[in-house]
C-alpha cells in the first residue's frame, strides 16, 4: 500500500519468516526471558538500531509495533527512551496493567456489561496444598481451564509441557498441573499467578475474535470480527486460531466499543470470546493490546489495520468507523483437514468460499513469488509446513477428540443480526 519494506526485529528468526523478501531481518541476541544491562534484549536492540534507522530512511518516522504482550508491555515501560527514535501506539502501562489481567479484567468487563466466565485466582507462592485447596472450595465445577494472570513475563518462559492454558477433569489432574506450575516458574516471580476458570462448552467453532483499532481521541475507527473453526492444539500455540471465516458481530460490537472507549485505551485491541454451547451466551476472556498474526484475517477480508494507525499517528487524521466488509475463509491448514472436523453445513460454507476465490492462505503472499531460489525455499517451507498439520493433530487433538466437544459446528446467524 505505502512501498515501504517492514523491517523485522527479532530475538529468533522462525520459519514463517525466512526467505522473505517482504520483510527486512534484523536479529537481536539475547534471551528474552531475562535483561540484560536494564533492558530486556529486544528493547536494546531496538535502541541501538534507533539512529541507525533513522539515518536508513531520513525524514521518515519509524512506526513501531509489536505482536505478542510481553513486546507491548516492555515498550511502555522504556517508551521514553525509544520515542526519541520511534512513533508507536499503546495503551498506558496502567490501562495494560489492569485489562491484560485475567483477574481485573473480568471485573472490569462486567462494569460494561459484558458476559465473563467465573473467575477463581490463586498465588503459586502459597503452596500446592493451600492452592488445591482454595480451588476445591470454590463454586467452579470441573472440567477448569487454567492460565496465568499475566500473558507478559509467563509468555516468555519455556519447559516440558508448558502451554498457553491448561484443562483439568480431576483432583488429580489439578494437584500434578499446580506441582509443575510451582516447580517451572520458581525464578519467575510475575508467572507465578494464575487463574481457574470452568470450562465453556462447545467445540472450537464457538469461539470468536474481534479487532479493534482505537484513535488518540479514544474512538474506535475499526472493527473487524471472525468465527473460529479450528484451533492450534499445540501445546505452545494452543488457542491460536488457524481456520476463520470473517464476519460482522453487532451487539458484540457495541460491547466491545462500550468497553475501549471506557478504559481510556490507545491502539489495536483483540478479544477472545467463546459461546456456550448450552447456552447461547458470549463470554469475553480476555483483550489484548496489540494486532496479532492471526489478526491478517482482517486485511484479507478488504480491512487492513495499519490504515487506522498510519492515519492516527503519522498522519493525525480523524477517520469514521469502518467494519470488515467481506466475508473469506482465512486459514494455514489443509482444506479437508478443517473438513474432517466441523459439521456438514460448515463445510458447505467453506467449500463456497473456495469456489468463489475467498481464500487466504496468510503466508502464501503474492509479493513472495518470483523465479529464484529464494521464494523456491520459500514455498517449500510453507507447503511443506501447511502439510505437516495433519500429524499435529493427530498427536495433539485428534477427530475423536474434537468430536467429544461437540458435533455441531456453530450457528453464528443470531450473532450477525
Amino acid at each position: 500500500m505505502w512501498g515501504v519494506c517492514p523491517t523485522m526485529v527479532t530475538t529468533l528468526v522462525l520459519g514463517p519468516i525466512q526467505n522473505s523478501r517482504i520483510l527486512e531481518i534484523r536479529h537481536v541476541e539475547g534471551d528474552v526471558a531475562r535483561e540484560t544491562e536494564g533492558h530486556p534484549p529486544l528493547i536494546a536492540g531496538l535502541l541501538e538500531l534507533g539512529p541507525t534507522l533513522q539515518a536508513d530512511y531520513p525524514g521518515k518516522t519509524l512506526l513501531l509495533l509489536a505482536n505478542i504482550d510481553s513486546n507491548v508491555w516492555d515498550i511502555q515501560r522504556y517508551e521514553a527512551e525509544l520515542r526519541e527514535y520511534y512513533t508507536f501506539a499503546f495503551p498506558s502501562l496502567d490501562t495494560i496493567r489492569t485489562t491484560n489481567s485475567k483477574t481485573e479484567f473480568p471485573r472490569l468487563a462486567e462494569k460494561f456489561n459484558m458476559s465473563v466466565p467465573t473467575t477463581v485466582s490463586f498465588d503459586l507462592n502459597d503452596g500446592a496444598e493451600a492452592v488445591i485447596s482454595q480451588l476445591m472450595n470454590s463454586e467452579a465445577d470441573f472440567p477448569w481451564v487454567v492460565k496465568p494472570v499475566y500473558g507478559y513475563g509467563y509468555e516468555r518462559l519455556s519447559w516440558p509441557g508448558k502451554a498457553k492454558v491448561y484443562t483439568v477433569h480431576t483432583v488429580d489432574e489439578l494437584g500434578e498441573l499446580i506441582n509443575m506450575l510451582i516447580e517451572a516458574t520458581r525464578d519467575h516471580p510475575r508467572a507465578r499467578q494464575f487463574v481457574a476458570q470452568p470450562r465453556v462448552e462447545g467445540n472450537d467453532s464457538y469461539n470468536l475474535s474481534i479487532t479493534a483499532y482505537v484513535d488518540s481521541a479514544g474512538k474506535v475507527t475499526m472493527l473487524g470480527s471472525a468465527q473460529v473453526l479450528l484451533e492450534d492444539h499445540t501445546p505452545s500455540a494452543l488457542g491460536n486460531p488457524a481456520a476463520m471465516i470473517t464476519e460482522r458481530y453487532p451487539a458484540l460490537y457495541e460491547q466491545v466499543t462500550r468497553f475501549l472507549e471506557g478504559v481510556d485505551w490507545h491502539g489495536f485491541a483483540n478479544f477472545d470470546v467463546k459461546v456456550d454451547s448450552r447456552t447461547g451466551q458470549a463470554y469475553f476472556f480476555e483483550v489484548n493490546p496489540r494486532i496479532g498474526r492471526n489478526l491478517y484475517y482482517n486485511t484479507a477480508a478488504g480491512l487492513n489495520p495499519m490504515t487506522f494507525l498510519v492515519d492516527d499517528v503519522i498522519y493525525g487524521r480523524s477517520v469514521e468507523l469502518e467494519q470488515i466488509p467481506e466475508r473469506i475463509y482465512y486459514s494455514y491448514l489443509p482444506k479437508h483437514l478443517v473438513l474432517h472436523y466441523v459439521d456438514s453445513e460448515m463445510a458447505k460454507k467453506i467449500e463456497y468460499l473456495h469456489r468463489a476465490n475467498r481464500v487466504v492462505h496468510p503466508l502464501l503472499n503474492p509479493a513472495e513469488r518470483d523465479l529464484s531460489i529464494r521464494a523456491a525455499k520459500r514455498e517449500a517451507y510453507i507447503r511443506l509446513s501447511t502439510q505437516k498439520h495433519w500429524l499435529k493433530f493427530r498427536r495433539n487433538f485428534p477427530v475423536e477428540d474434537y468430536r467429544k466437544l461437540g458435533d455441531t459446528s456453530f450457528d453464528s446467524g443470531p450473532l450477525r443480526r
